[in-house]
């Protein structure tokens, strides 16, 4: 319920927006950093194929704004 990518790109489209798309980079899941880990296959595959049609960002998490290492 919560893969909004297809309602996005069809607005993306209609509207002629040109968004930026941000994916957060941490390490594990804990505290309130409970999306889909970055290294997941499913989440990889998402990245590429969002950042094959628009620009993306790294969105630091909870965690690397404590551990900035995180984010190299």
């Amino acid at each position: 319920p919560y893969d909004a990518l297809d309602l996005m790109q069809e607005l993306n489209t209609r509207y002629r927006l040109t968004p930026v798309y941000f994916f957060q980079k941490k390490k594990k899941n804990a505290g309130v950093d409970k999306n889909i880990l970055p290294d997941k296959p499913v989440m990889q595959s998402l990245i590429k194929q969002v950042s094959a049609l628009y620009t993306t960002g790294l969105h630091p998490s909870w965690q690397s704004g404590d551990r900035v290492s995180l984010l190299l």
